[in-house]
C-alpha cells in the first residue's frame, strides 16, 4: 500500500490523507527560487529538492538546507535561515503531519485482508517529520512491512530503477509476481510496480462508480472493494 495523498486531501490518497495543506516544503523551495534572480545564475530544480527531502533522513531544516546547498552550493545559510522563520517551517511540518487523517474505509479494509491470512506491506514517499503519521493513526501494528523512502534512500517511481518495489517483496518474503500495489500516485503506484514485476490498482477517490474510463489500468474508487478479494489473491 502507498500512505499518504499529497494534493487536495479529500479527493486523493490511499490510507491517510492531511487536513491540514500548509505545503512548507513548497514554500520554501519557491522562496528559494525567488532569491536566484538576484544572487546569480538559475536552475533550481525544485523536484530534484523534493526528491532530495524524500530521500533522506535528518531534521527538516537541516534536511532542506543540504537539499538547496547540494544544487546551489553558494547560496547564503544565513538566508535560508531567514526563510525558515519567515515561513515558521518547523511549525508548519509539525501542524501538517499533526492533521494525518484516515479515510473511513482504511482501517477496516486493512483489518478484513489480514483477516483472509495476506501480508500486508506498506511503501511511502515523504519526509523524515512525517513518519508520525502511522502511529498516531494507530495502524501501525496492521502492517508486516513498513518502508519510507527517507530512510531507504529511494523513492517510488523514480527512473533509475525500481530497488524499493523488489525491497519489499523481499522484505515480505513474496515473488513480486504475486504482489499486488495499490495506491493513488499512477507513476508511483501503478506504473512503478507493474515495471518491477507487480500486480497493481489504481486508487481513485475523484470518480465514483458505475463510471466508464478509457484507463487501461484497472482502477478502484474505495479501498472497500478490496474485501471482495479472495485469499488466493497476491500479498499487498
Amino acid at each position: 500500500f502507498d500512505l499518504f495523498g499529497h494534493s487536495s486531501p479529500k479527493l486523493l490518497g490511499t490510507l491517510v490523507f492531511m487536513s491540514q495543506k500548509r505545503l512548507p516544503w513548497t514554500h520554501f523551495f519557491a522562496r528559494v527560487g525567488e532569491d536566484l534572480p538576484a544572487r546569480g545564475p538559475s536552475g533550481f530544480d525544485h523536484q530534484r529538492a523534493s526528491a532530495f527531502v524524500q530521500t533522506t533522513d535528518g531534521p527538516p531544516c537541516e534536511v532542506a538546507t543540504r537539499a538547496v546547498l547540494s544544487q546551489l552550493p553558494g547560496f547564503p545559510v544565513e538566508r535560508l535561515e531567514q526563510l525558515f522563520l519567515e515561513l515558521r517551517f518547523e511549525e508548519a511540518i509539525g501542524e501538517e503531519a499533526a492533521s494525518a487523517t484516515l479515510f473511513e474505509d482504511s482501517v477496516d479494509a486493512l483489518v478484513r485482508l489480514r483477516g483472509y491470512g495476506l501480508k500486508l506491506g506498506l511503501v511511502s514517499n515523504m519526509a523524515a517529520p512525517y513518519a508520525c503519521a502511522l502511529d498516531a493513526c494507530g495502524i501501525r501494528d496492521l502492517f508486516d512491512v513498513v518502508m519510507y523512502s527517507f530512510a531507504e534512500g529511494a523513492m517510488k517511481g523514480q527512473l533509475d530503477g525500481h530497488g524499493i518495489y523488489a525491497r519489499a517483496a523481499s522484505r515480505l518474503n513474496v515473488p513480486e509476481a504475486q504482489c499486488l500495489f495499490i495506491g493513488d500516485t499512477v507513476g508511483a503506484d501503478y506504473d512503478g510496480p507493474v515495471a518491477a514485476g507487480m500486480q497493481a490498482l489504481h486508487l481513485n477517490r475523484r470518480i465514483k462508480k458505475p463510471v466508464q474510463t478509457t484507463s487501461p489500468r484497472p482502477t478502484i474508487t474505495s479501498l472497500a472493494e478490496l474485501v471482495v478479494l479472495k485469499p488466493a489473491a497476491a500479498e499487498l
